[in-house]
């Protein structure tokens, strides 16, 4: 008796698999193939456009060094950089770009461009800023705030140092090293990721562009309209080679502009707000361990780097 039963009793599931399970499966299974190719086919193309890319060509970085989803601080800044050429991609007009410019200064130290693009208008010079959140700020300011979500309608509220003037000491020490090229048409692009919101940004003028960098063609395209041919070819070319020795730096140089950075930053009086303050991880709890970010100009930025990572990869500009 207890055979039959169960004997019934399989028959009755083979038969509801057979009714309910089997033609589900015969339609999610070949959907389920299909997506995982298209997603493949996606990264593929991904992969092929970044090794054509002056980016890679200029900073020999891995597909992975823009392509990962673990977001640290370094991967977000390349990220950022290839971002500013992968939008930029079909902008009329002969051009060529130039990443991780490190420009000599007076005292010997360095000060680092993000971006820069050489094109028959003029030179772009462009500062990436990878943040979300609100951000506020005048050009006039020497610091701009970045206001973040805390949890139970409450924000907190971070500052950086103005990239205005950020850029602006970029394309002094630019044009000063090109300084026997006379009447180069220089133009500021400050570019934040399109997770933010610019909600309150006052600027004088048409000196600097500050927006998101999925709107950097619009805007380069309107500037080079307006300004109209100022290099050639020819001579593109010529600065091209001229800069492109300072984006090739040696580890032991990019530690002696970190570190000179880092100095700069011990001179700096700390933030009334921040003073004393512990930090810990709003994911997790466990403290958050200061950390800086090889920026532009000596005014750099930190970053607060979970102390649990990798098991937690918690991480946000800081002061």
């Amino acid at each position: 008796m207890e055979q039959d039963i169960n004997s019934a009793l399989t028959q009755v599931g083979g038969a509801v698999f057979q009714s309910l399970v089997a033609p589900v499966l015969q339609i999610a299974v070949p959907l389920l193939i299909i997506g995982v190719a298209v997603l493949l086919l996606i990264r593929l193309v991904q992969w092929l456009e970044y090794r054509k890319s002056s980016y890679r060509a200029v900073t020999h970085k891995s597909f992975g060094a823009v392509s990962g989803d673990k977001d640290t601080a370094d991967q977000l800044g390349s990220r950022g950089e290839y971002l500013i050429e992968h939008n930029l991609k079909g902008l009329s007009g002969y051009h060529r770009f130039l990443f991780n410019c490190y420009l000599p200064k007076d005292d010997g130290k360095t000060t680092e461009i993000d971006a820069i693009l050489l094109h028959t208008s003029g030179i772009y010079v462009f500062e990436s800023k990878n943040y979300s959140g609100w951000i506020f700020g005048r050009d006039s300011d020497r610091y701009w705030t970045q206001t973040l979500p805390a949890g139970k309608g409450k924000s907190r509220k971070e500052r950086f140092y103005n990239p205005v003037k950020q850029n602006e000491g970029h394309i002094k020490w630019l044009l000063k090293y090109l300084s026997d090229l006379p009447n180069l048409r220089v133009y500021s692009f400050i570019l934040f990721s399109d997770r933010c919101e610019l909600k309150n940004i006052n600027l004088t003028g048409r000196k600097h562009h500050v927006i998101h960098r999925g709107k950097v063609r619009g805007a380069v395209e309107s500037v080079a309209a307006r300004e109209g041919v100022h290099l050639s070819a020819s001579e593109i070319d010529a600065i091209y080679d001229r800069l492109y020795p300072l984006t090739q730096v040696t580890a032991a140089e990019r530690i002696a502009h970190l570190q000179s950075i880092r100095e700069a930053q011990n001179k700096a009086a700390p933030h009334p707000k921040t003073r004393n303050r512990q930090e810990v991880c709003p994911l997790c709890g466990a403290p958050l361990a200061l950390r800086t970010v090889e920026k532009g100009e000596d005014e750099t930025e930190y970053v607060y780097i979970c102390s649990d990572y990798p098991k937690c990869r918690y991480n946000r500009p800081a002061i």
